[in-house]
């Protein structure tokens, strides 16, 4: 999708890693292109930033806003900080697409990054602003793991009932507890969907009279997402197939499907449209996301920015099921050494580390899928860990060989002979061997988070990795190894850990005011939003400022947002400091508001 460039101006929280490096490099990649590309020629790119986001000043803003405050917050910041980054490099781009240099302009806020079409010249032009780390080719790569569907061969399936993959991890048993994925919005960014089909078509996502065919086509820009390959259309249906034609293949059957098609009919894709499909799925809130593609190592993909591009949506609240490839031993040997093996984004980092990763780094936002047979066997074509991100900038974490490097897959589903939708009918499904690889994985992944959270919406990504890992069957070695990570999914055992009922506290109230009276101190605040609305306001009061509130110190409550003690004699030498908390239905307190009161005849208002 090519957006419209909106410029706005803000203070934005700037981290640049690379000033002392002015000028970007075009990437090997790129410059072996434009080595045989003529002058007028328009030539893919990405154009990525020197300017880096301060996630952990960030994260310590966001830690007493509630979910979806949180959510608009980061939003918000995103697209401020990227739009003021890239001003200078769109500039210039929109100057030189009237001269027709430059075509398809388009912004990516989550990773920072503007991808174009440019002529030769533009390229070398934009390498050299002080404001631009890479220039890279934007090449379009074939994404899917298992083959050209045209090698496969479709085996129709005529079998009713529920495939015994569902019954292998438990996903029925999850169901006759209520929780079905209800509520829970997944996107699959894939080859397209076939919305029309009878066990997706009543919870498809309703984007509107803008989107009405229920996502987007970023591989074609345009609107409409239809399935002309039929891998995406096989991983949705396990991500939420229904059995409504009569077979019930979906982990999460009431999830809600949105389709966003970044790969074409051949399944050749490009990294800008993964990119954009995750700022679409971020705008449009998204709770899951399944990526069942993935760049080899031999692709040169950029690991920073996808890294990038993952923080983000993590930094949102959103969780993402990733594939980690077939590049396994099927054929005597490993199609590529480690740490090579898992591909990208699959190599990025989970947002929880398992305790047998010793080798700490930072976190990301990537639940990666390994495959298992219907013995609880290891696929013999799933990939394996580790991977390492010690030669990426700015982490250069996890060093591999002697150290450990990073622990991959995390988990492991079924992903041998599984039978789903077909693409090519509205009633039909497909399975048999051909039918098998991680992605066929990753959806049973994606499918077992949206049963988690339609159980607790209020789950971080950290709280959802970390409930997957610890519920898994272990399988091969003790503890989680690079063969099976922590085990294959269990859907009742996961579901079951997962905490009951609303634990999202209100949001913190940051303007407490106070008056002064002869004979009372009346106390003013702003409401506290909560996602299932707040009950009540305890208000704190000590005669020292700077207190932590405990309940010794409460003095009362409040329905609305005004509070008179009536106890507090004002204009005195008496002090009175107070704080006040929020308190949703469910019990829920916010953290600490600012203080404010009466300190030696002063009013006080204290952060």
């Amino acid at each position: 999708m090519k957006f419209a460039v909106i410029f706005l101006t803000a203070f934005l929280l700037t981290y640049n890693s690379a000033q002392a490096t002015p000028l970007a490099t075009i990437t090997e990649d790129l410059a072996g292109r434009l080595e045989h590309a003529e002058e007028a020629e328009l030539i893919s790119i990405n154009i990525s930033m020197v300017a880096q986001t301060d996630w952990g000043s960030l994260i310590s803003q966001a830690t007493k806003m509630a979910r979806l405050e949180r959510r608009a917050f980061f939003v918000k910041y995103l697209k401020e900080f990227a739009s003021e980054n890239q001003r200078e490099v769109l500039e210039l781009l929109m100057e030189r697409s009237v001269a027709h240099q430059v075509s398809e302009i388009t912004p990516i806020w989550s990773a920072n990054v503007v991808s174009c079409q440019a002529t030769p010249g533009v390229i070398r032009r934009v390498a050299v602003m002080s404001s631009v780390r890479s220039v890279d080719w934007d090449k379009r790569k074939y994404m899917l793991p298992e083959g050209p569907i045209e090698d496969r061969g479709e085996r129709f399936e005529t079998t009713k009932g529920i495939v015994s993959n569902l019954t292998l991890v438990g996903a029925p048993d999850v169901w006759a507890l209520g929780y079905t994925g209800a509520g829970v919005l997944v996107s699959v960014h894939d080859t397209g969907v076939n919305y029309n089909h009878v066990d997706l078509a009543d919870h498809v996502w309703a984007g509107g009279a803008t989107y009405p065919y229920h996502g987007y086509d970023f591989a074609n820009n345009d609107n409409n997402p239809m399935d002309d390959h039929g891998h995406g259309t096989h991983c949705s249906g396990t991500v939420a197939g229904d059995g409504t034609a009569g077979t019930q293949t979906g982990m999460a059957p009431h999830a809600t499907v949105m389709c966003l098609k970044v790969l074409d009919s051949g399944g050749y894709g490009q990294e800008s449209d993964v990119w954009q499909s995750i700022d679409f799925a971020i705008d449009h809130g998204v709770d899951v996301m399944s990526f069942s593609i993935g760049w080899q190592s031999t692709d040169y993909p950029d690991y920073q920015q996808w890294r990038n591009t993952m923080n983000s949506a993590m930094a949102v609240g959103m969780i993402s099921a990733v594939a980690a490839g077939n590049n396994g031993d099927w054929l005597g040997q490993f199609l590529w050494p480690v740490p090579d093996n898992v591909c990208t984004p699959g190599r990025v980092p989970p947002p929880w580390l398992h305790p047998d990763q010793t080798l700490t780094g930072g976190i990301s936002d990537v639940i990666t899928a390994g495959a298992t047979d219907g013995s609880d066997n290891r696929a013999d074509f799933s990939s394996i860990g580790p991977v390492t991100w010690e030669n990426v900038s700015p982490w250069y974490d996890y060093p591999h060989n002697p150290q450990m490097g990073l622990m991959d897959p995390d988990v492991c589903a079924p992903g041998v002979s599984i039978t789903s939708l077909q693409h090519s009918s509205n009633t039909g499904y497909v399975g048999g061997s051909d039918w098998s690889g991680t992605s066929m994985s990753c959806p049973h992944v994606a499918g077992l988070l949206a049963l988690m959270l339609s159980k607790n919406t209020n789950l971080t990504p950290a709280q959802m990795d970390s409930i997957v890992e610890t519920t898994a069957l272990e399988l091969g070695s003790s503890g989680k190894d690079n063969y099976y990570g922590a085990g294959r999914i269990r859907a009742l055992e996961a579901v079951n850990a997962v905490p009951s009922g609303d634990q999202q506290p209100p949001t913190a109230i940051y303007d407490l005011t106070s008056t002064l009276s002869k004979t009372n101190i009346v106390l003013q605040w702003t409401p506290s939003t909560d996602d299932v609305g707040v009950s009540h306001y305890v208000i704190y009061r000590k005669d020292t400022p700077n207190y932590s509130p405990t309940p010794a110190d409460s003095i009362g409550e409040s329905p609305d947002t005004v509070y008179t003690d009536a106890g507090a004699a004002g204009d005195t030498t008496f002090n009175y400091c107070y704080h006040v908390k929020a308190v949703d239905g469910m019990g829920n307190k916010s953290f600490d508001s600012n203080e404010a009161g009466e300190f030696d005849r002063y009013l006080i208002t204290l952060p």
